[in-house]
């Protein structure tokens, strides 16, 4: 049952929210123009799972194109209570610089006060995709850490360094907005593959599209393979898959609204690991969302 404080905390929150999503950092008002959410989503739908997570090893969860035709520049989710009900409990920070293709990402957490847990970069070469992700602290830890996103002929490539000059990595046939494939490898070992597919595809199809992944030819055992269906270029419902390519365990599901995402849910057998849902004023853009029971309201600065 909820606290009489949490719930006075989440009512001061929600009156705070038309104003978080449509002023700067001065109060003045602060609008954004309209854009094709169809064409150009706010957000990489099949990675928004990861929207608190540092961007340590996948270059992002906003989609750069989107935040740039819509001017923005600086974005602070945060969530609201404690002792006092106007604490910052949470804080994540997304800064876009040289045209949007340098992301600087910060997390902080309030114990005492609020406090710096992890910060890092991930910058692109001008338009392509070739660049790096160098984080300096990680939850709290001071330590070097790189990936490198080098661009291929059918996507791109993401290296992330270990000891030794070893790399674990992770292959992505596609783009971010459009992947066909992304495979996961610790080492020389294949962890994960997800597959794209048309909703309706069947088991045939399936394993003839695996069949044609490069990285797949000598065969594998993936630790996970999972297929995501696609209907519109948004991703619908993802399948943990048998040996066979037969669908055993429902493991993602996404929705949308008007073209706006609406829920995401990830599951680890019988049990909800990710629920999160938007919501929405009069702007395409997020007033707030909902993660796990957590309330975080989004600000946005040009």
């Amino acid at each position: 049952m909820w606290s009489t404080k949490y719930i006075y905390s989440s009512i001061i929150a929600l009156v705070l929210v038309s104003f978080s999503a449509c002023t700067d950092g001065n109060g003045k008002s602060t609008t954004f123009p309209e854009i094709n959410l169809q064409k150009t989503p706010l957000f990489h739908y099949t990675t928004v799972g990861t929207l608190t997570e540092a961007p340590v090893n996948y270059p992002e969860t906003w989609n750069r194109e989107a935040l740039q035709k819509l001017g923005i520049r600086h974005i602070v989710m945060y969530s609201k209570g404690g002792k006092n009900p106007e604490d910052t409990l949470m804080q994540f920070r997304f800064d876009y610089s040289d045209n949007w293709n340098k992301l600087t990402y910060s997390d902080s957490k309030n114990d005492k006060q609020l406090r710096l847990i992890t910060k890092g970069t991930v910058s692109f070469k001008s338009a392509k995709w070739n660049g790096e992700i160098v984080f300096s602290q990680f939850f709290g830890v001071k330590k070097a850490m790189k990936t490198y996103i080098k661009q291929t002929d059918s996507g791109f490539l993401l290296l992330r360094s270990k000891s030794h000059q070893q790399y674990d990595s992770t292959w992505v046939i596609g783009s971010f907005s459009h992947p066909e494939v992304i495979v996961s490898k610790i080492g020389n070992s294949i962890f994960s593959v997800e597959l794209f597919m048309p909703e309706g595809s069947s088991n045939k199809d399936i394993k003839r599209a695996l069949d044609n992944v490069p990285m797949l030819k000598n065969g594998f055992q993936a630790a996970q393979c999972s297929v995501v269906f696609m209907q519109d270029n948004k991703p619908q419902n993802a399948f943990l898959l048998s040996e066979t390519n037969s669908q055993v365990a429902k493991i993602k599901e996404w929705t949308y609204k008007d073209n706006q995402i609406s829920t995401y849910k990830e599951w680890l057998g019988n049990s909800v690991i990710r629920d999160m849902s938007w919501h929405y004023d009069d702007s395409q853009l997020p007033d707030y969302v909902v993660i796990d029971r957590n309330t975080y309201f989004y600000s946005y600065e040009k």
